[in-house]
């Protein structure tokens, strides 16, 4: 038997806020204390709003909001890690040919969760998950529910089953654990095409392509949708026109560039990522940011050891080296897309081979699903795009009010307009939701 599980890699927008009661319902894994306190929030400081306790969830209150767990309460093990090698794998073996490549490590890590939760207890397969998510499947879903509690980022999952029969305790369990629904394909990938298109706002269509092979058992999806307004807004007025990107193949490319010269965090080299320069944007209440890694040369040498180091380092440490400078900031504006392509030789390289084998050697890895039960492919398919729009407005940038002796020093210029690296972080655990690399635009 075959079983075939999918990864969404997830919809990006960045626009106007989720409405209130959007998307599909939270997973029910375990609640935490509510945080409470005022929320103070400096609308020109990058910096995160004080009021609460660093380790808990900012939550806007409102119709039908749940209790997010408390960061305390959830460790995320060697997630971000894990996420940041497989998408180190995926760049050595794309050698630069895509115009762009993103993955969800969150929503892979979810999708794996799902498998875990079906892998013969005590097994190799039960192991190896274990070991290099370092996590329990539930983990993962505790993990997956505190990174999107709010209001800008939705997780849901789903097992999509054939003729063949499923264990009724793994479909219970992945139901309570992971809100995952069990759905039927009937000889069609359309069913669980219209859930993705649906549960991604109409961002992901045709994630597979008919028909279903004649051995396979069931698919599972793990999808993450994020769409979240700037703190500090780009006033689309001041966006360039038709500049010129150089690609990662060294064409010329025309591009919208937008520009925003304030105080942000920085930094125009950071030595354990090789040298690249970084500056931190954040999102609306400041649960998430994003940081725009750009490589200390052109070329894809420089871009390969940018992302070796990337996923070599611990996000912790060189994210303290981003400090509060005045930045002359311009980024292009893009839509980019990456698949359905498979990483199941990229999972089988960052240490998946025992759980992933390349032939079904009858081992009886996921008993807990179905017996004899293998992994026949994993795909990802993921979209992003960034323009100026949706944040409150207010002021671009903060100038500190001195006198006359005083002389500052010109910003730090960052000009995003050859291949570069653009992560979105969340803020509590510093888990990458996504990571994407920028070739063309």
């Amino acid at each position: 038997m075959k079983w075939l599980i999918c990864f969404v890699g997830a919809a990006a927008s960045f626009g106007t806020p989720l409405p209130k009661g959007a998307g599909p319902p939270k997973p029910a894994t375990g609640q935490g204390p509510k945080p409470t306190g005022k929320l103070n929030l400096d609308l020109n400081s990058d910096d995160p709003p004080t009021g609460f306790l660093p380790d808990e969830i900012i939550k806007p209150e409102g119709p039908g909001d749940t209790t997010c767990p408390s960061r305390r309460d959830v460790s995320t093990g060697r997630l971000a890690r894990f996420g940041l090698e497989l998408f180190e794998e995926m760049t050595k073996r794309d050698k630069g040919a895509s115009s762009a490549l993103i993955l969800s490590p969150l929503a892979v890590s979810a999708a794996l969760a799902l498998l875990q939760a079906g892998a013969t207890p005590n097994g190799a397969a039960e192991a190896q998950l274990t070991e290099v998510l370092g996590l329990e499947h539930a983990e993962v879903a505790a993990v997956s529910k505190l990174v999107t509690c709010g209001d800008q980022a939705e997780a849901a999952n789903a097992i999509f089953t054939t003729t063949r029969p499923l264990e009724d305790d793994y479909v219970s369990l992945v139901n309570s654990v992971h809100g995952a629904r069990a759905m039927k394909l009937e000889g069609t990938f359309q069913p669980l095409n219209r859930w993705v298109e649906n549960v991604t706002h109409g961002k992901i269509k045709n994630l597979m392509a008919d028909p279903p092979s004649d051995g396979m058992v069931a698919a599972l999806v793990a999808v993450l949708y994020f769409k979240a307004p700037w703190a500090h807004p780009f006033e689309p007025g001041n966006t360039e026109k038709d500049g010129v990107f150089t690609t990662a193949e060294g064409s010329e490319v025309s591009a919208d560039f937008m520009r925003r010269t304030a105080p942000m965090r920085a930094s125009p080299k950071i030595a354990s990522l090789g040298g690249a320069a970084a500056v931190n944007l954040t999102y609306g209440l400041r649960e998430y940011y994003a940081i725009l890694v750009l490589p200390d040369n052109s070329g894809g040498a420089a871009m390969a050891k940018t992302v070796k180091a990337l996923a070599a380092a611990d996000p912790a440490e060189w994210l303290k080296q981003l400090s509060r400078v005045q930045v002359a900031l311009k980024m292009p504006k893009f839509k980019a897309q990456y698949g359905t392509e498979t990483i199941l030789e990229d999972l089988r390289q960052v240490g998946l081979d025992d759980a992933l084998p390349q032939v079904n050697l009858g081992a009886g890895l996921f008993n807990g699903i179905s017996d004899e039960a293998y992994v026949a492919d994993v795909l990802t398919k993921a979209v992003l795009e960034v323009d100026e729009a949706g944040t409150v407005a207010a002021a671009a940038a903060v100038v500190a009010t001195v006198g006359a002796a005083y002389n500052p020093e010109p910003p730090l210029e960052l000009t995003f307009d050859r291949p570069f690296l653009f992560l979105i972080f969340h803020a509590a655990t510093q888990l990458p939701l996504f990571v994407a690399q920028i070739n063309s635009v």
